[in-house]
């Protein structure tokens, strides 16, 4: 029985953890593309809420072009990297409404470009546009692969001792749970020969410990008729 109970632990424990490790290996790589894009390394988390704002107090993206000229023409308006970066806003249909590129085709979104812009939403949190920017100080491909493939590294890592604890703790449990169940269970054997002087340690009150008690009570119960 212990090593069944071993076993389940185990076994529990590992799908747990690998079921992490496969999630964490899969979400990095959106996670990170998402961070990228989505002004992390870009800085452009500023301009979102800026651009929110202006769509909140004009209603519409009309003469926006102004205000994001002026926001690549300025160097110390806090919005790191936006100087060397293309920056393409389009509206929820993914219209774009200004290229800081100049007159560059397409002049809609590709499906892989709406998916990989942010998300402009008003207070209420219907979608107003999409950001994209390129460029900047954003990762390149290879440097956003590294960095995936080190995360990965450290989800393994930590997925191993993860699975090296479990095997310790599932150990212990195991252990303390057929300890008592043990000791019945020679007890038992015992009382089966004849010894009634057998008893078993009787702690808690789970079902273990009633049944450590309803045993004791027997075997008295038992001594006392066979002293009689």
């Amino acid at each position: 029985m212990r090593n069944k109970l071993f076993l389940a632990f185990v076994m529990i424990a590992i799908v747990a953890i690998l079921a992490i490790i496969l999630f964490v290996r899969l979400d990095n790589p959106r996670q990170i593309r998402a961070y990228l894009v989505g002004g992390g390394m870009a800085g452009v988390e500023d301009l979102v809420t800026e651009l929110e704002d202006f769509y909140d107090t004009y209603g519409n993206w009309k003469n926006v072009g102004i205000f994001l000229k002026s926001v690549q023409e300025n160097p110390m308006g806090g919005h790191r990297g936006m100087m060397s970066q293309r920056i393409r806003l389009a509206d929820p249909t993914g219209k774009v409404v200004f290229d800081s590129a100049g007159d560059r085709l397409p002049s809609i979104l590709a499906d892989e470009e709406v998916k990989q812009a942010i998300i402009l939403h008003e207070v209420s949190g219907k979608k107003i546009g999409y950001l994209l920017p390129e460029g900047g100080v954003n990762f390149n491909e290879n440097a956003s692969t590294a960095l995936i493939n080190r995360l990965n590294d450290a989800a393994i890592r930590a997925g191993l001792i993860a699975i090296l604890i479990a095997l310790i703790l599932a150990s212990l449990l195991s252990w303390q749970i057929t300890k008592p169940i043990q000791q019945l269970t020679m007890a038992a054997q015992s009382l089966s020969k004849g010894d009634l002087t057998k008893r078993v340690t009787a702690n808690g009150e789970d079902e273990l410990g009633v049944l450590a008690k309803s045993f004791n009570q027997m075997s008295d119960s038992i001594q006392i008729s066979e002293k009689r």
